[in-house]
C-alpha cells in the first residue's frame, strides 16, 4: 500500500503545506492540531504513557476533529502514536467520522528507501507530493 507523502523544502510556506493537505489530499480542516514530540530513539516508553496514547489521544482526535502531528519515525513516542492510530483504524468502522488524521514530519535523511520517492521528472520545487 502506498501512502501519500509530501517532500518539502525547509522554507516552504505554511500556507502551501496547508493547501496541499486540504486541497490536494482532501483532508478536512482541523479544529485542533496536536503535536506529539519527545521520547525519540530506542528508549522504552512507560506503560502509562503508551496507555494514554492508545486510549486517550486517538479518541480525543476523533471526537474533536483534530490532526495529530508526530516526528514520523518508527521509534519512541512517534511509534506509539502510529501504532495507536493503526490499531484504532483496524477496529473502527469504515466511515469518515471515525478517521484519525495523523501526519508524520520526518527529516528527509531519516526516511528509509527515500530514493524510491524521488521522481526524476520533477525539478526542484518547494514541495512535491503523491
Amino acid at each position: 500500500m502506498q501512502l501519500p507523502f509530501l517532500r518539502l523544502s525547509c522554507d516552504t510556506a505554511a500556507q502551501i503545506v496547508y493547501a496541499l493537505l486540504t486541497n490536494h489530499w482532501g483532508l478536512p480542516a482541523p479544529n485542533l492540531v496536536v503535536s506529539v514530540v519527545g521520547g525519540e530513539g530506542h528508549q522504552t516508553i512507560k506503560p502509562w504513557v503508551r496507555d494514554i496514547l492508545r486510549n486517550g489521544l486517538v479518541k480525543a482526535a476523533v471526537t474533536t476533529g483534530s490532526w495529530i502531528l508526530t516526528g514520523g519515525l518508527r521509534e519512541g513516542v512517534s511509534r506509539c502514536v502510529g501504532e495507536a492510530v493503526r490499531d484504532f483504524g483496524a477496529g473502527a468502522l469504515n466511515s469518515s467520522k471515525n478517521k484519525v488524521i495523523a501526519v508524520g514530519v520526518a527529516p528527509w535523511g531519516m526516511v528509509n528507501n527515500r530514493q524510491q520517492l524521488v521522481n526524476p521528472k520533477v525539478r526542484r520545487t518547494p514541495a512535491c507530493c503523491r
